[in-house]
């Protein structure tokens, strides 16, 4: 679960830093205002990479935890319908 919780984490941040662009005027402006708060060009940027790594591991979780509860409701549906191995026997009284 961690390797896959990992894996789909590098790839959310993948899809996320493909937003960030000089053409995208949320990202342009959230840059102009940590650059305002005093960060340097290279401060602001590896601060959105790591809002953009908090963000792709958050998402990341939620898909994890949400195939974990797919997968945990379809194991109680195939149990619920499995027909148990045992039977109630009548053999008679008890021999001892």
């Amino acid at each position: 679960m961690t390797s896959t919780w990992d894996h789909i984490g590098i790839a959310q941040h993948a899809r996320l830093a493909e937003q960030v662009t000089l053409y995208n005027p949320l990202a342009t402006q959230y840059l102009t205002q940590l650059e305002s708060t005093g960060l340097s060009e290279p401060q602001a940027l590896a601060q959105l990479d790591r809002t953009l790594n908090t963000q792709a591991y958050l998402l990341s979780a939620n898909w994890v935890l949400y195939t974990s509860g797919l997968i945990m409701v379809s194991l109680v549906a195939l149990i619920w319908w499995a027909r148990p191995p045992f039977g109630v026997r009548s053999d008679g009284p008890n021999k001892g």
